[in-house]
């Protein structure tokens, strides 16, 4: 270690002829692992009180023979020859950052300086990211076979079909969970085929309990796959577990409530349609597959809001759609289960068949020739703007969001899907389906997960 020469005079500084006395400072510089020896020691500044600030320096203000950077040795010790007062001292050592701070050192303290220094976070190592999912578009017929059309949005056209097994017809619900397709079956027995969307091939199938005939409906909680009945008196919806694809446990409707025809979820609670007048939604605890509660549907002197035939959720109400003329959308909350307000369709625009949220608005497709959709205003339940389908796209059966567009699947010869740009409500393109592949019943898509359709039967 270099050793001060306390009879040495001190060098002049910039401002004075300063003549404190030099000490012989010493340092501990240590890590994570204890001494680190070879690190580097410099005095960089001295605080000049005559000028009141750091003077930057660059030799040893005791002696130019002298140095103003020194090593530590294994031990991680080290000295400075320093005059008494304010210093900025830095310390440097490989694999380690840069440390710097002041010190005040006076001949009467010579307590040794101890250094902390710290190793670099390191990086983690990159991880390589699979790339993004196409989004694809799923169409489902009322058709037997079943077969489910997997559809390119940005061109319209046809990649893939499933071609479900014999006896599995009538594909009438579609859900999407995050990573399969799942699609029930208007049969008896009735099936959901869970399909690998990647292959469009079977993976599995649950096979609903004798009685339970003809899935008309399909929701998801994150969890589980909800698959609610047509011809159940009273209406019938099961849980399924989609890892087994097994029956987890059957709500049961009240006497009276018949026919599911929609299902939705709202992040707690399963919500049932039923074709029934006046119409009813049942709110289901999905935990212990019991009724909760039930909203009954307006029923004025002149008109009754019957065939809860639509579902949806907007993050805080729940939202109904009815099979009648003219078309009714409830908006209903789901706390009191009581009326918000209420919709009221154009002329014209008759029997709502499908409901979708994106974010903002509320769009409803109807039974009618050309097809309709209604964009919705679902603070005030008042028409934003209108789609009509191009002349021979008759009867909206159902309707899905990918996050962008709005998708709109037509009982026709063969099926047609309309891409349409919900900001301007104008039809961007089409997709024709393959011959033989008739009447769309149900979309989804595998942007959106748990995306809630539901038709009118």
């Amino acid at each position: 270690m270099a050793k001060c020469n306390q009879t040495s005079p001190p060098v002049s500084l910039p401002s004075k002829n300063y003549s404190t006395r030099p000490i012989e400072q010493f340092f501990y510089v240590y890590g994570i692992d204890g001494p680190i020896a070879n690190a580097t020691i410099t005095a960089i500044a001295y605080y000049d009180e005559a000028i009141g600030q750091f003077v930057s320096v660059t030799r040893n203000l005791c002696n130019d023979t002298l140095p103003i950077s020194v090593q530590t040795d294994g031990d991680g010790n080290a000295s400075l020859c320093l005059l008494q007062g304010t210093w900025i001292i830095q310390a440097s050592a490989n694999g380690y950052y840069l440390f710097q701070n002041t010190y005040t050192f006076d001949q009467s303290d010579l307590t040794k300086i101890e250094l902390a220094m710290i190793p670099p976070v390191p990086l983690p190592t990159p991880i390589s990211l699979p790339p993004p999912t196409p989004t694809y578009v799923f169409a489902g017929y009322y058709i037997t076979p079943g077969y489910v059309d997997k559809i390119d949005p940005s061109t319209m056209a046809l990649v893939s079909t499933y071609t479900a097994p014999s006896g599995h017809n009538s594909v009438l619900a579609l859900i999407y969970d995050g990573t399969y397709i799942y699609a029930g079956d208007y049969t008896t027995p009735a099936y959901v085929d869970k399909i690998d969307p990647s292959t469009m091939t079977l993976v599995s199938t649950f096979t609903a309990p004798s009685g339970h005939k003809a899935i008309d409906a399909l929701t998801y909680d994150g969890t589980y796959i909800y698959a609610g009945y047509y011809e159940a008196f009273p209406g019938i919806v099961d849980k399924i577990d989609p890892s087994t694809m097994t029956l987890v446990s059957t709500f049961i409707a009240p006497s009276g409530h018949y026919v599911v025809l929609s299902l939705t979820y709202d992040g707690t609670y399963i919500y049932v349609g039923y074709r029934t007048s006046p119409g009813y939604v049942d709110k289901i605890d999905p935990s212990t597959m019991t009724l909760v509660s039930t909203f009954t549907a307006p029923s004025p002197p002149n008109y009754v809001h019957y065939y809860v035939s639509a579902l949806t959720y907007d993050g805080t109400y729940i939202y109904a759609g009815y099979g009648i003329s003219p078309g009714y959308v409830d908006k209903i909350d789901p706390s009191t289960m009581t009326l918000v307000s209420t919709f009221s369709a154009p002329s014209g625009h008759i029997s709502v068949s499908a409901l979708i949220y994106d974010g903002t608005y509320i769009y409803a497709g109807y039974w009618t020739t050309p097809g309709i959709v209604d964009k919705i205003n679902p603070s005030t339940m008042t028409l934003v703007s209108t789609f009509t389908a191009p002349s021979g796209h008759n009867v909206i059966i159902a309707l899905t969001y990918d996050g962008t567009y709005i998708y709109a699947g037509y009982d026709m010869i063969p099926g047609i899907v309309d891409k349409i740009d919900p900001s301007t409500m104008t039809l961007v393109s089409t997709f024709t389906a393959p011959a033989g592949h008739n009447y769309i019943w149900s979309l989804t898509q595998n942007k959106v997960i748990g995306n809630n359709y539901a038709v009118f039967k």
